[in-house]
């Protein structure tokens, strides 16, 4: 997840993961039980992402906000 966050690949906030395409398929969805995404890239001051700061829960949460990932 925090790979494809920084590579601009995911959106930052992933409400439901059974319903978005780039990550019900994965594995690591069904073998952790990833219900919801949240990550916050970190991006150096040449505009390169190094990082993420990122949390999951094992249920959906329909009511994040794209502001939560700020």
């Amino acid at each position: 997840y925090c790979h494809l966050v920084a590579r601009g690949q995911l959106e930052e906030v992933v409400r439901d993961t059974a319903g978005c395409a780039a990550t019900a398929g994965l594995p690591i969805t069904a073998r952790f039980g990833i219900g919801c995404y949240l990550s916050a890239p970190i991006v150096l001051a040449d505009g390169t992402v190094w990082g993420t700061v990122c949390c999951f829960s094992t249920h959906p949460r329909p009511e994040l906000r794209d502001e939560d990932a700020r």
